[in-house]
């Protein structure tokens, strides 16, 4: 298994998984497959390209694409964003070297933490992130996918 950086020459691929993972769990997302799937050639290249301060990151098995995660890095914030893994490879340590990769990279931008929002409900995701160090700041109502969540905010402190 390999973890690579997304590039915009690679960016059909990430557009391939990203559309997988909107497709295959809707409710995990703010997006919606639809809309991404009306996104132009120019809008994925410029989402591959880490120019919008999003870096994103994916899991190959045999040169398949079988999961990715983003790092979000404009607001002064590094955000965990996008973690999916394709439901076969589930529970086979994928999610945990994603996770990893992300924290490597905010590291590399000397980011203090990093935050995430995940589905209270999503508990195999909230295990995985209190497993990786997270820990739990907040917990809030959000509106994902025209249904009402109760979403958890998660921190994890990179300078202690």
């Amino acid at each position: 298994m390999e973890i690579i950086s997304v590039g915009e020459t690679n960016w059909e691929e990430l557009k391939a998984i990203r559309l997988a993972s909107l497709k295959e769990s809707p409710d995990a997302f703010s997006a919606s497959y639809e809309a991404a799937l009306n996104f132009s050639e120019s809008e994925w290249r410029a989402r591959a390209s880490g120019r919008e301060g999003c870096n994103f990151f994916i899991a190959k098995i045999d040169s398949q694409s079988v999961g990715v995660i983003g790092g979000f890095h404009k607001t002064g914030q590094y955000e965990l964003i996008s973690m999916w893994v394709s439901p076969s490879q589930r529970g086979l340590g994928v999610a945990q070297l994603l996770v990893n990769r992300v924290i490597k990279h905010a590291k590399e931008l000397n980011q203090s933490s990093i935050f995430l929002e995940v589905s209270s409900d999503n508990v195999s995701a909230c295990r995985l992130y209190e497993k990786c160090g997270f820990n739990l700041i907040s917990t809030g109502q959000s509106t994902v996918s025209g249904a009402s969540k109760i979403l958890n905010k998660l921190q994890l402190n990179l300078n202690s």
